[in-house]
């Protein structure tokens, strides 16, 4: 059982070095897919084995590390990798030869930057590296969110310079993360780590007989999509007799127990006037938690709210509902078994959903009826399967959906109807696919 982690914020100044760390979870940026595995390479006689071909990317999969080389034969060359969701080519066989000393592993890859594109399409990108974005705002958004936005965490905050240019003030003090309330501008710094594209090294090769040269290894096949729900199972169960706040600027780690509504929370019936289990404030993060049956209201977030790898085993009355002004991230998780919307947003807002699986209800987003505020909603990276009306409806001119790398299935009217209300002008979609 994996959950996410609470990342320490960095104290290192705007000009100081910032290091990458060589580790991946889901991807570089949450659009990112895991391409086709690569064939191993035959070796001949009993050369030294071909080094794995890393994963594909999104561009692409890298050369995998080259095998050892020995005098009873060189080994096979490990496969290259196939374009991201086709399938590899196989490695050729080694060459046969005669016995020899053993030869030295193939070295292994290098790293792919963080993804800053996120962050750029709300607000100003000033900067970037291989594991930072620098960005400034000037509609109140705060850094916290910014930088969740691209699923990275929040390093270092300092004021404008006095002409709102995207550039910090260095001549002031810096300001701390979770100390911005009320800043209609400011200059943030979001860090986190890049992800490994190199392949494994190749082992060295044993000396050994001379044979005939081996065929080439089979190609790799497409790999299924992720795993989303990382809490499952449950590490334990608790009641919930009152509504769980978590306030402006806190963290609430769940620790992936499963959270279940007591009888003054509610039952998980569509009835308008039950509790949600957590309140999320302006600022606040909640994680790892599994929202069991009855599950109430769900989750109700006011203002810039992260949620992280959040399931809910039944969707209850809705499983989220935005009640204030705010960009809401919800990375990571799940939610099954609804009878309407499984979210709900009731203020002009941002709704970005990533990494994300939907199974079971009538639809997935649900603007508030009759109310013609703006909405944007982003989703990438999920799968959405069993929606009887739509994946996003609104009543709203000029609310948007944004849906990129997601499969969905069995979606209203034959997948026909996708979106209801949305303007054609204000629909943007990219890499999805139907199953």
């Amino acid at each position: 059982m994996h959950k996410f982690g609470t990342h320490d914020l960095l104290a290192a100044s705007l000009f100081g070095a910032l290091f990458v760390a060589a580790a991946c979870g889901d991807g570089a940026d949450p659009g990112a897919k895991t391409g086709p595995q690569q064939g191993n390479a035959a070796t001949g006689g009993t050369g030294g084995a071909g080094g794995i071909g890393g994963a594909g990317g999104t561009s692409g999969g890298p050369l995998g590390g080259a095998g050892g080389t020995s005098s009873g034969g060189a080994s096979g060359a490990a496969g290259v990798g196939g374009s991201a969701g086709a399938s590899g080519s196989g490695g050729s066989g080694g060459t046969a030869g005669a016995s020899g000393a053993a030869g030295v592993g193939g070295a292994g890859g290098s790293t792919v930057p963080v993804d800053c594109s996120a962050i750029a399409a709300t607000w100003e990108l000033c900067d970037s590296g291989p594991d930072f974005c620098a960005a400034a705002f000037t509609d109140s958004a705060g850094c916290a969110a910014i930088c969740a936005a691209a699923g990275l965490t929040c390093s270092e905050v300092w004021e404008n310079t006095d002409d709102d240019a995207c550039e910090a003030d260095m001549s002031r003090a810096a300001l701390g993360c979770d100390n911005t309330a009320g800043h209609e501008s400011d200059y943030c710094v979001c860090t986190g780590d890049g992800m490994p594209s190199g392949g494994t090294g190749g082992a060295g090769g044993e000396g050994g007989a001379g044979g005939e040269a081996g065929e080439g290894g089979a190609g790799g096949g497409v790999v299924d999509p992720p795993v989303m729900d990382l809490c499952d199972p449950p590490a334990g169960s608790t009641t919930v007799n009152a509504t769980i706040v978590v306030g402006a600027g806190e963290t609430y780690d769940g620790e992936c127990k499963r959270f279940i509504a007591g009888p003054g929370v509610g039952d998980g019936s569509q009835s308008e006037d039950q509790d949600p289990v957590f309140r999320v404030e302006d600022g606040g993060t909640l994680l790892n938690v599994v929202i069991g049956a009855p599950a109430a209201d769900g989750v109700h977030a006011y203002g810039d709210v992260t949620l992280r790898n959040i399931t809910w085993e039944d969707i209850g009355e809705d499983a989220m509902t935005i009640k204030e002004s705010g960009t809401v991230v919800l990375d990571g998780g799940a939610a099954y078994n609804g009878e309407d919307k499984v979210f709900q947003i009731n203020a002009a807002s941002t709704f970005r959903l990533s990494n994300f699986r939907a199974d079971t209800a009538g639809k997935l987003i649900r603007q508030n009826g009759d109310t013609t505020f703006e909405v944007n909603v982003f989703i990438d990276a999920c799968d959405i399967s069993n929606m009887d009306e739509a994946i996003f409806r609104t009543d709203g001119p000029n609310s948007s959906v944004t849906m990129t790398n997601t499969r969905y299935s069995n979606i209203g009217d034959g997948g026909a109807d996708l979106w209801v209300g949305v303007a054609s002008g204000n629909i943007t979609v990219s890499g999805n696919t139907q199953y």
